[in-house]
C-alpha cells in the first residue's frame, strides 16, 4: 500500500485567498462568495472564513445580501 498524502494546511490556503481577495477587490467592488469561490477554486465557507479574518485584522466586510459584500482591507 502507498502512503496518502496529506493535504496543505488550511492556514496557508486562507492566507492565500485573503490576499488573492486584496488584489481582486481592493477597490472597493462588490464581492460575491459563489463567484469568487468559483474564480479562486475553493469552497463558500473558505471565502467567508477569509472575509471574517479580514474583519479580525481590522477590516470592514458589509453585506450587501444575497451574498454579496463590499470589503474595505486594513492598510
Amino acid at each position: 500500500m502507498t502512503a496518502k498524502t496529506r493535504r496543505p494546511a488550511e492556514p496557508a490556503r486562507a492566507a492565500g485567498l485573503k490576499e488573492w481577495l486584496r488584489t481582486n477587490y481592493a477597490k472597493g467592488r462588490r464581492l460575491v462568495v459563489a463567484d469568487a469561490a468559483a474564480a479562486f477554486g475553493c469552497l463558500e465557507k473558505q471565502v467567508r472564513n477569509a472575509l471574517d479574518q479580514v474583519r479580525r485584522d481590522g477590516g470592514a466586510v458589509e453585506s450587501l445580501g444575497d451574498g454579496a459584500f463590499k470589503v474595505r482591507f486594513p492598510r
